[in-house]
């Protein structure tokens, strides 16, 4: 849809300012829209060829769990299940899927061609298990294997990206059937080629084409239930890189590692929030904010050295001892050895530099002085040996002493032979 057809669908709805009751009377119409975003106010937003960019990072992620979970067949995390097979019966003309009965009355659903049996899993296992990657190209993939339930578990964002792209063909290649195989191969292939550091509008428009038909090659392998919202958005992003540019300039593999090194500098794990935002007010206010007295703070609520109902994970910051007394009231705030420990090593530290930065000043002022003074005793030698050398008046030349004068000195008369 372009910019005007879509602004013409939500031009009349409500805004967040509207109040809560305009956005409840529009949830109850189900519209598929919930309110109309403060960006239409921007005069460009509805001429934006492209108003977000899909995170092609978990887009990618979410693809190969789905994929790689089903034809595993983890338990709780396949969509080959019961009801899923029983849409089957209702949607699709497959009937070697279709859910049979047995004396008993019990559901028992057939295997699917997709599906890996236990020893193909263990199989499968195995190799993940004693693969080797060269330095820095994946992390260790054996943390990841399971070999008594015969399934892959927590694989980072990266793990699925190098599985999805590099290892997932070679894998299944003799573990599955001929035409599933090649419809896996073919949706690996294609984000491999979109993730190229290097790409061209030819190549776009090529993947443009061919992402409907695979994702219509896997529509007639796996159930109705594979396919969700997470499974449509491939056929976005060849659009996307064609306006775009490279994968590389837009996903989210940097946001994902500053958002981890942000992480690690919160110190109350249960108010975040609370904790940034007087991190920020303490920066604002130009004052060096306390860790152990801010957590006090955020946690412990306004009365400051009293603490109601505190959290498990008090101890990196306060003793064992706070809390409630044995009758009831409330134990004074008392810093943890931790924290004490860190606040000595700290004012240490702090120390040590200044006097460090003090000897070396020293050292560099001693150093410029004799320096200095070497320099004025090389020019005052200098001064005497060029005054020596002009002391005196420097002897007359008489004319009379040139042999080549003829009006004096001794003449020489030529011998003749």
């Amino acid at each position: 849809m372009s910019g005007e057809e879509l602004w013409s669908c939500v031009k009349d709805l409500p805004k967040a300012t509207d109040g809560l009751e305009a956005l409840n009377t529009l949830k109850k119409l189900k519209k598929g829209w919930f309110k109309q975003s403060c960006l239409w106010e921007l005069p460009y937003w509805k001429s934006l060829h492209l108003r977000n960019n899909l995170d092609v990072m978990h887009i990618e992620k979410n693809f190969f769990d789905q994929l790689i979970h089903t034809i595993m067949d983890v338990k709780k995390q396949t969509s080959d299940t019961v009801a899923s097979r029983k849409d089957i019966a209702k949607l699709c003309k497959r009937p070697q899927l279709h859910v049979t009965k047995d004396a008993n009355g019990k559901e028992t659903p057939p295997k699917a061609p997709f599906a890996l049996d236990i020893a193909q899993r263990k199989v499968l296992c195995n190799w993940v298990r004693d693969l080797k990657f060269p330095d820095g190209y994946a992390s260790d993939l054996t943390r990841c294997v399971d070999m008594q339930s015969g399934k892959l578990h927590s694989m980072k964002s990266h793990d699925c990206h190098v599985f999805m792209e590099r290892l997932l063909p070679i894998a299944l290649k003799e573990l599955l059937p001929v035409h599933v195989w090649k419809a896996v191969t073919e949706i690996s292939l294609f984000f491999r080629d979109l993730c190229c550091s290097t790409i061209t509008v030819r190549d776009m428009e090529r993947l443009e084409k061919n992402i409907a038909e695979i994702i219509c090659k896997l529509e007639k392998i796996f159930p109705p239930s594979f396919f969700n919202s997470m499974e449509h958005l491939p056929v976005h992003l060849p659009r996307e890189a064609r306006l775009c540019g490279p994968v590389q300039y837009r996903w989210m593999y940097p946001f994902e590692r500053f958002l981890n090194h942000l992480k690690r500098k919160i110190g109350n794990k249960a108010r975040v929030e609370t904790y940034n935002k007087k991190l920020d007010d303490c920066s604002t206010q130009g004052s060096q904010p306390n860790p152990d007295l801010l957590y006090w703070e955020t946690v412990g609520g306004r009365n400051r050295g009293k603490v109601q109902g505190l959290g498990q994970g008090d101890y990196l910051y306060y003793n064992s001892s706070s809390g409630r007394g044995e009758d009831g009231s409330s134990q004074p705030y008392e810093p943890s050895i931790f924290s004490q420990l860190e606040a000595q090593v700290e004012a240490k530290v702090a120390a040590r530099m200044v006097e460090v930065e003090a000897k070396v000043a020293a050292r560099l002022e001693e150093s410029n002085r004799a320096l200095v003074q070497e320099m004025m005793r090389n020019m005052t030698n200098f001064g005497h040996l060029f005054s020596g050398c002009n002391t005196g008046p420097s002897p007359q030349r008489r004319p009379e002493d040139d042999p080549g004068f003829g009006g004096g000195g001794t003449t020489q008369t030529p011998t003749t032979v």
